[in-house]
């Protein structure tokens, strides 16, 4: 995917992924999108696997980011995807994590979301609890995810004895390093 920036963010390259510094003015508007959205639950819906506020602030800082970097996008009134943009339906998912990004950290897409799902592509995207960066990890197709070779099916409940996660619900995981890359060259 291409992006084409309307503001300026000190972007740079690293470790095979391109990594946002963030600003101010893009947690200050993080922090507002979730009192707007969630001043009473950070539970989204019955669905909601991961309520923690921590963990919906990054979903909230990587919408940020995507609308700075695509300014055409147009925000989805349909909850089960974000934006549409060149004619696709895109999916942010923006993962909160201890540990900076790198390409051998996995990509997450939680079954649940597959069955009902009219998203094109999914866009990943990584911050750490400071919010300081966003690192850009990577894009795929839908059906790609679902179908590439490498996909890891985990069922709820299963541990992942790499990183002693357990599941909460049928999840899907594929390594950032099998992701599309995502193209800032017109920058």
């Amino acid at each position: 995917m291409r992006g084409y920036r309307h503001v300026i963010m000190f972007i740079r390259y690293e470790n095979g992924m391109y990594v946002i510094d963030t600003e101010l003015d893009m947690l200050w508007e993080m922090k507002r999108r979730y009192k707007e959205l969630y001043h009473f639950n950070p539970v989204l819906n019955n669905m909601t696997q991961n309520n923690k506020k921590d963990s919906r602030l990054a979903g909230l800082l990587g919408e940020v980011i995507f609308e700075r970097l695509y300014p055409t996008a147009k925000v989805s009134s349909d909850r089960r995807y974000d934006y549409t943009y060149m004619g696709w339906r895109i999916d942010v998912k923006c993962k909160l994590r201890n540990v900076p990004a790198h390409l051998g950290l996995e990509a997450s897409i939680y079954e649940y979301q597959l069955h009902k799902s009219s998203v094109d592509i999914y866009y990943f995207m990584s911050t750490t609890p400071d919010f300081n960066r966003v690192w850009l990890c990577g894009w795929i197709g839908m059906l790609e995810m679902v179908n590439h070779p490498k996909t890891r099916h985990w069922k709820k409940g299963e541990l992942d004895r790499h990183n002693n996660k357990r599941f909460t619900a049928d999840t899907l995981n594929l390594k950032y390093s099998e992701l599309r890359r995502i193209n800032l060259d017109d920058y």
